[in-house]
């Protein structure tokens, strides 16, 4: 099925989606850094019969625009925006996924609207745990941008980091290959800042869905350098209706291969 590319309008801000599915059930879905909505399309075999699919391009990517800056979105703007889609959509009830970056739109859209959410998933998500890289960079935002401007530094120390073994090798691959791309660093230069006030308490979270019975499952790359590998096992693992898939894949490559892990109805 070919998608559609539709966009919501709203205060300047463009947000776009792309909607396939043969499916009646909504499933939100939001993609991780450097990616567009498009990239869901890995998990097509698995929702194509069974979702209505909403696969959103994060700003700062693809063909929603953002025109503040870098000024963050604030949960209070994010709830306006879902709600005007919900009701252009005519969505009552819905599903919510997030990718890496994308978990951060994903658990705002569930925080805000728990009572239509019927479940949530999360591969390799970088929130509600932050790396303490990212907390150290939106608390230095002029070292940040400097950073982004004197990447032949960073690359270096990058390399240094992992010869000594304080940056994991996969870490290391990751930050390098952002790096070396001036439109990873332009992106991020965009993205980091307008997505930093997203931030949540994993045990409001946690509480929150265990009061609206909404069923959260979670897919893990092992030793994944962007998810809280024991964090999140540990945050997901006491819920009545959570669960963890843990899969030997890569950050970069773990959304292509959960259609082939997901639960059949």
């Amino acid at each position: 099925m070919t998608p559609t590319l539709r966009t919501l309008e709203h205060d300047h801000i463009c947000l776009a989606y792309r909607v396939w599915g043969t499916g009646t059930h909504p499933m939100l879905a939001f993609h991780g850094f450097g990616q567009t909505g498009a990239h869901f399309a890995a998990l097509q075999p698995a929702w194509e019969h069974t979702f209505r699919v909403y696969a959103f391009d994060l700003f700062c990517h693809g063909d929603s625009a953002w025109p503040h800056g870098t000024m963050p979105l604030n949960f209070a703007t994010w709830t306006t925006l879902m709600q005007r889609f919900c009701q252009q959509e005519k969505i009552d009830m819905f599903s919510a996924a997030g990718f890496s970056l994308g978990s951060r739109l994903a658990l705002a859209t569930a925080t805000a609207f728990p009572q239509q959410l019927t479940s949530l998933t999360l591969v390799a998500p970088d929130s509600p745990f932050l790396s303490p890289w990212y907390r150290l960079a939106m608390a230095w935002p002029r070292l940040f941008r400097w950073s982004l401007s004197h990447s032949d530094v960073w690359l270096s120390w990058i390399t240094r980091l992992e010869q000594t073994g304080v940056l994991a090798p996969a870490a290391a691959r990751l930050a390098l290959r952002s790096l070396r791309q001036p439109a990873h660093r332009a992106r991020m230069a965009c993205a980091w800042p307008v997505f930093s006030a997203l931030r949540f308490s994993p045990v409001s979270l946690s509480q929150l869905f265990e009061r609206h019975a909404v069923s959260v499952q979670l897919f893990l790359g092992k030793n994944d350098p962007i998810a809280a590998e024991r964090k999140l096992i540990a945050w997901v693992g006491p819920m009545t209706r959570g669960k963890v898939t843990l899969l030997d894949v890569p950050h970069e490559r773990l959304l292509a291969v959960v259609a082939g892990h997901w639960p059949q109805n």
